[in-house]
């Protein structure tokens, strides 16, 4: 191999048998997990629903229903969910 010397062009051949490093690619970008979202919401509607005066069992009861039964629910469906759920029945 060549040295590079000031003014000098570096010229550099490589034969079989030597290591080549090859320049590497970066990985292509992945879109944002979903999953820390919907906990985020489910954690909102729970709060909500505990300030509202519902016991923080009950509360996590229905959320916890209502994200099963709409995977893609945000805070105010959640809430809205929820409240059909703990609403008094007569």
């Amino acid at each position: 191999p060549g040295v590079m010397a000031m003014g000098v062009a570096l010229s550099v051949t490589a034969e079989v048998g030597d290591l080549v490093i090859e320049p590497v690619q970066a990985a292509p970008r992945r879109p944002a997990p979903v999953a820390p979202a919907r906990a985020a919401y489910a954690a909102d509607a729970l709060s909500a629903l505990v300030n509202l005066g519902y016991g923080h069992g009950d509360a996590a009861g229905a959320v916890a229903s209502v994200a099963a039964e709409t995977p893609d629910a945000d805070t105010a469906s959640l809430i809205r969910g929820s409240l059909k759920l703990l609403a008094p029945r007569p």
